[in-house]
């Protein structure tokens, strides 16, 4: 058994100090759950929007680990990209809004190490800079 059975995902608001989400997240899930040499990856979420205005336009904060000797170590830390391009189902989002996202990821580098890695990604009011949510995810590189 890995490390990891059972979800692949959890909320991180309250690890991040989000003391009221206005995002929850369900439905998140990877395709292939594992990825391997060759096979590239879909990412899909659903968020829903708990808040009480409509915001025009989200960013997020994308910090992406490698786990070595049980430790999680950053090896990318890139803030405020903007969502609104890569998913326009998202903005704007209203009151009580539910929106299903995927981001396809294409095949990793053959220099990329066997192991695993997670993302965890905070969600912005672009405008104001505001946490909304934050969802953490991991998934297992293999050869086969």
């Amino acid at each position: 058994l890995h490390a990891f059975d059972g979800p692949v995902w959890y909320d991180c608001s309250a690890e991040e100090g989000i003391k009221t989400p206005v995002f929850s997240f369900s439905d998140v899930f990877m395709n292939p759950p594992v990825v391997t040499k060759n096979s590239g990856q879909a990412l899909h979420k659903t968020i829903h929007y708990n808040g009480t205005s409509t915001l025009p336009t989200i960013s997020a904060d994308f910090h992406q680990y490698y786990k070595v000797f049980e430790t999680w170590w950053t090896f990318v830390h890139i803030k405020n990209i903007d969502q609104c391009s890569q998913h326009p189902v998202l903005c704007p989002i209203h009151q009580g809004q539910t929106v299903n996202l995927t981001s396809s990821h294409a095949p990793l580098s053959p220099f990329t190490p066997y192991g695993w890695y997670r993302s965890r990604q905070i969600y912005r009011d672009e405008f104001t800079g505001d946490a909304l949510g934050c969802v953490d995810m991991h998934f297992e590189y293999r050869e086969k």
